[in-house]
């Protein structure tokens, strides 16, 4: 940390302005080792320089930050800001005056709202004292930018706001409600997401969109994660008696449709949401309720088991949906989809003369997020051997015998689908078939795997 003396002499000034009274408790609070032996009342900057002067540069830096979490204190923040670099905000100062040009040379700031309507949706100016010598600053933004118009939206972000200063998370719900959908037109409001979106990827950051009211799509900032970067349109899952035949209804907006083996096939093709796609939502969805209820999900759960073919396919599912769903009452947990197709061809291999993908269906999906995406694979031997026949005498009979011979072949093509898989951004994750043998005790390993794989992704479970 640059100037340390100048952050600490700052830090007290800004603790002065609480009362003598509360000092002691505040400073236990926030960890400052004040000397216990001294008396706020006979001098609040001596008491505090005894704590604060004790402190490393580190300490001092998380001092700062509690201070800040505590609440938006930019007049402090404005002194020290350029001594803690970049260490104090994930939305760097230097991206904060970037922004801030640009919304200063608008002239829809507000757009459909009256301009403290707008900011009070943010700020509480009511309690906050005025900047010219008004009621609060409130009375500063109606006298100047409503009843008159003699502040500039410069003026108004640096001066008044002092936007730059202001903590993370105030900052982040400013950029979402200037891009929220009553604020700006649709037009407009793609404009704005574009161009804010162009200086947060400098820290990390993006307005995604995480919702839809009305149609109309709500945008969430927040830190950019690995993943696809393409969003999901329609997930094809739990088809039951072959491959689903599908066209494209609308080829514009992507819009399909199920011409054959469609009462047997489930299409997934609601948004999804920032947080990914729940259990609960997807057994709302199928059972077309408002609610969650056991008995639904039961159901919902029957129905996809009929869609997979093996024992352990079947009995990873069993275990997500016993042993977490139920058992530990988790459904908003992300939905376990199985039977997904990940790519499609409508023609079969013998029409082009060799498959365009081996793999077109995985297993299991799973949505952490929009972007975040699991494929969960039980490989049988079918994914890395070849059936072979062959005659053979028993008693002086031939019998015809089926056996399974390694292939390189087929685990090169599963080794190559994987690779493509991760390179779009998913996850893969692949178990043998013999992990699912009795003696391996497969439900253990299955429970081990998604506590893991929760821990991994930040899920509570």
């Amino acid at each position: 940390m640059n100037n340390s003396e100048i952050v600490r002499n700052a830090l007290v000034e800004h603790l002065k302005a609480y009362s003598a009274l509360d000092l002691r408790s505040i400073c236990e609070r926030l960890q400052i080792p004040c000397n216990s032996d001294l008396e706020p009342m006979h001098s609040k900057a001596i008491y505090l320089k005894s704590g604060i002067n004790k402190m490393k540069d580190k300490e001092i830096i998380e001092l700062v930050k509690a201070i800040v979490s505590d609440n938006d204190c930019p007049e402090l923040i404005e002194k020290i800001d350029r001594y803690l670099e970049e260490e104090l905000f994930e939305i760097t100062t230097i991206t904060r005056r970037k922004i801030l040009n640009w919304l200063s040379e608008q002239i829809d700031l507000e757009g459909e709202l009256r301009i403290d309507k707008f900011l009070n949706r943010v700020w509480n100016l009511e309690n906050m004292p005025s900047v010219y010598g008004e009621i609060n600053r409130e009375e500063d933004i109606l006298r100047h930018m409503v009843r008159n118009d003699d502040l500039t939206y410069k003026e108004l972000l640096e001066d008044v706001l002092k936007v730059i200063y202001v903590s993370d998370n105030t900052f982040k719900r400013f950029m979402e409600e200037l891009v929220y959908f009553d604020v700006h037109n649709t037009e407009r409001q793609k404009v704005y997401v574009k161009v804010l979106n162009s200086y947060l990827k400098d820290d990390g950051y993006s307005l995604y969109c995480s919702n839809y009211v009305s149609g109309n799509p709500v945008f969430t900032l927040r830190k950019n994660v690995r993943g696809v970067g393409n969003e999901v349109k329609n997930i094809i899952f739990a088809s039951i008696g072959g491959k689903p035949d599908i066209v494209l209804e609308d080829s514009l907006s992507n819009t399909i449709k199920v011409v054959e083996n469609g009462g047997d096939s489930l299409v997934y093709n609601q948004p999804i949401s920032v947080d990914g796609l729940k259990w609960n939502e997807l057994v709302t969805w199928w059972g077309n309720t408002d609610e969650y209820t056991e008995k639904d999900a039961d159901r919902f759960f029957g129905r996809l088991i009929k869609s997979m073919d093996s024992s352990p396919e079947k009995n990873f599912m069993w275990v997500y949906y016993q042993c977490f769903v139920k058992d530990r009452n988790k459904p908003g947990l992300p939905a376990l989809i199985p039977q997904v197709y990940c790519h499609y061809d409508p023609k079969s291999a013998k029409m082009r003369n060799g498959a365009v993908y081996v793999h077109q269906r995985m297993d299991f999906l799973m949505l952490f997020s929009d972007r975040e995406r699991v494929v969960i694979e039980i490989d049988g031997v079918q994914h890395y051997s070849e059936e072979q026949e062959s005659d053979i005498l028993i008693n002086g009979s031939a019998n015809n015998i089926k056996k399974h011979i390694a292939s390189p072949k087929k685990y090169a093509e599963m080794v190559e689908d994987d690779r493509k898989l991760k390179l779009y951004g998913y996850n893969v994750f692949r178990f043998g078939g013999y992990e699912f043998m009795k003696e391996q005790l497969p439900k253990k390993k299955i429970i081990d795997f998604f506590e893991k794989l929760f821990k991994l992704y930040g899920v509570q479970v």
